[in-house]
């Protein structure tokens, strides 16, 4: 599991759950889903509205991934 490499899975998912709704795939068992998705780091977060992907972040920066979501939660409110 590469989140646990590069940081506690518990920072993910701490970070994570401030976000309205966050699915972990696992792109080694859901591979069409990677390809459909354009997947090509590990790992790859990507934020959907309205079935369109509207950011994506490629690293593992804990973070970087909390300023996006506060970014996007303070957009929706």
């Amino acid at each position: 599991m590469p989140v646990a490499i590069i940081a506690s899975v518990e920072e993910y998912q701490e970070v994570l759950s401030k976000s309205e709704a966050s699915k972990l795939v696992d792109v080694d068992q859901f591979e069409k889903l990677a390809d459909e998705a354009e997947v090509t780091a590990m790992p790859t977060f990507q934020f959907h509205r309205a079935n369109q992907k509207i950011a994506e972040l490629k690293g593992d920066e804990a973070s970087d991934l909390k300023a996006l979501i506060e970014e996007h939660q303070a957009l929706t409110k």
